[in-house]
This record gives structure tokens, sequence and C-alpha cells, in this order.
């Protein structure tokens, strides 16, 4: 709530008494924590007044300097949230195309997390050592093509859940695990990436963020039958897989930019959006926003991201709609034949 001055300039603060109620009740408004605004006539005048007055300005508060390595760690979190969506999308979807695969999806999907998490920190800790770092180019145009290719992927699961496709699965199951250890490998990846700087900085406990594939790999153990006949749940499905896929592909887009360079921003509505001293809330890379990010979600979209994010959603939305229609599933023997159900995931 803002106080409002019956005053026009500093010229009508005059001496004695009055001048010094007035310099103690609007230097303690101005100090105060929670006024956010004091209203006047005007900012030079008010400024003026401040002046004549002898108002020291109110410290101003430093949330980094307080707090080292709070952005990082806000950061860090952040990512490993958005991370953990997508292994957790990921990881079920792939069960469920073949359960019975469950313990060799599981088994590769810690392997690929261990390994990486230690190659990434070792490298990143003896390339520190010597003064260098990981190339940005290297890491980009690998987690471009990993997203592009479980983009593909999951676009395929949509089809799926609208066309009822079945079948022998054993048969995918070697390219299922390469797909799960290609993508535990880029979510884990650019977790630790994120986490490395805190590591080198001595901040030790940030390892514990390391800990979040394992939980949600172990995760996926605990018994979960969802009531897959109800046609709501899954349209719901397809939408969470669909969206999914939007966004691992115009993801995968981005980050072919980053390494080409970018094209123009469409809108950016989180440029001047923040909360507290700094803290940018709309940042796709920090909470809440973050949980969305695997969705699709960037504040300030580029001309390629967009176009490709809705030209998938677009082709996947069209296609899952003639599959719906025209229901179809495999044989296993190459053939397709009609379907009056849905796919069981």
């Amino acid at each position: 709530m803002g106080v409002r001055l019956p005053l026009t300039s500093s010229d009508d603060i005059s001496c004695g008494e009055d001048k010094g109620v007035l310099k103690a009740f609007i230097c303690s408004e101005i100090s105060h924590p929670n006024n956010s605004t004091v209203i006047y006539s005007n900012t030079s005048d008010f400024n003026a007044i401040k002046d004549k007055l002898g108002c020291e300005n109110a410290p101003v508060i430093d949330v980094k300097a307080n707090k080292p390595g709070y952005d990082q760690w806000v950061t860090s979190v952040s990512i490993w949230v958005w991370e953990a969506v997508e292994m957790f999308v990921l990881l079920e979807g792939s069960i469920r195309v073949n359960p019975k695969a469950k313990r060799e999806i599981l088994g590769a999907a810690f392997t690929t997390s261990a390994i990486t998490m230690a190659g990434i920190y070792g490298t990143g800790v003896a390339l520190a050592e010597s003064g260098k770092e990981i190339p940005r180019k290297w890491t980009d145009l690998i987690k471009g093509l990993t997203k592009l290719k479980a983009s593909l992927c999951v676009g395929g699961w949509a089809l799926g859940i609208a066309g009822g496709v079945t079948g022998k699965n054993e048969l995918v199951l070697s390219g299922l695990l390469m797909n799960v250890i290609s993508n535990t490998f880029r979510e884990t990846g650019e977790g630790a990436l994120i986490t490395l700087p805190l590591i080198l900085d001595k901040k030790y406990a940030a390892i514990a963020l390391s800990l979040i594939p394992a939980a949600i790999i172990a995760s996926q153990l605990i018994p979960f039958k969802p009531r897959v006949k109800n046609p709501y749940v899954k349209a719901f499905a397809w939408f969470v897989t669909a969206t999914l896929g939007t966004g691992l592909f115009s993801g995968a887009w981005h980050e072919f930019e980053e390494v080409a360079g970018e094209s123009s921003t469409v809108w950016d509505v989180g440029k001047h959006t923040t909360v507290g001293n700094d803290y940018e809330i709309l940042s796709h890379e920090k909470l809440p926003m973050s949980f969305i990010t695997p969705f699709g979600y960037r504040p300030n979209p580029t001309v390629i991201t967009l176009t490709s994010g809705l030209g998938f959603f677009t082709f996947v939305s069209l296609a899952s709609l003639y599959r719906f229609i025209y229901r179809v599933k495999f044989t296993g023997f190459g053939q397709i034949m009609p379907s009056e159900g849905l796919m069981e995931l």
C-alpha cells in the first residue's frame, strides 16, 4: 500500500518542527522493507524532497550475494525436475509398450544413468583442473539429436494410443532399449551438466541431486494399473504423449539453433516478469514452469521452435485421428487388419 503526501515540491517543506516530523515519516516509509511504493506528485519532486530532508536510500538486498550460488541451485533443481518428468513419462511408456521387458528396460536406464553421471562429473573435474571446459556446441548437438530421436518414438506411441496398435512387442525390444539408453543418457547428462558448476565450486551437497534418476527408475517398480479402458484416461494419455513428443521435437530444433544461430523471437512473456529481486518466475529453466517445459513450454519461442512444435503436434493429431477412425492392429507378420478395440497401454 502506498502513502500519498500532499506535497508538490521541496519548497513546501518548512523549517523547524514540521520538517523534523516529515523527515522521520518519509524516511521511515522509504526504508521500510514492506513498502514497495510511495505515491507522490512526481519522481523529480519527491527526489528533491528526499535530498532536502537528507534521507538515506534503503539498502538494496542482493540475493546472490547473501545466498552464494542461489540462482545456480534454483536452476539445477528446476532442470532436474524437468528431466525427471521426461524420464518418468518415457520409462512408463517404454514399459507399457513391452511389459515383459520391464527388468531389461529399468536395468538399461539405471546403468546408463550411473555411467553418464560418472563420466560427466569425472570429465568436468579433469577439464576444470586443466583450465578447460566441455564445449557447449558438443552438448547442444548431442541433446538435439537424442531429443529428435525421442520425439519420433513418442509420436509413434501417440498414434498407437489412437489406433490400437498391438502385436509381437518382443520383436522391437532392441530398438526400445536403444531409445531408453539414448534418452536416459540425455536426461541424466543435462542434469549433471547443470549441476557440475556447483560441484566444481565445492558445494558437494549438489551430488544429492544425482539421486533423482535412481528415484524415478525405482518408482517404476511400484505396481500401478490405471483404468486404461476408460476413454477419458486414454484421451489424457494421448494428450500427454503427443505434447511430450511436441516438446521434444521443438526442443531438438532449439538445440540445433543454439549451434547454428537462433531465428527471431516470436514473443517473450517472461523477459521482465520477476519476483523478489531477480527470480524469473516464467523461465522454462526454473520452477514452477520447468514442470511443463518437457511438453513444449517456452516463454520466448523462436520462429523455428514454434513452427516445428505446431507442425509436429498438427501432424500427430491428424494422423491419430485417421488411426482412430480406421482402427488397425498389426498381426506381427507385417499384415494390417481392422480392429474394434483401442490399444491397452
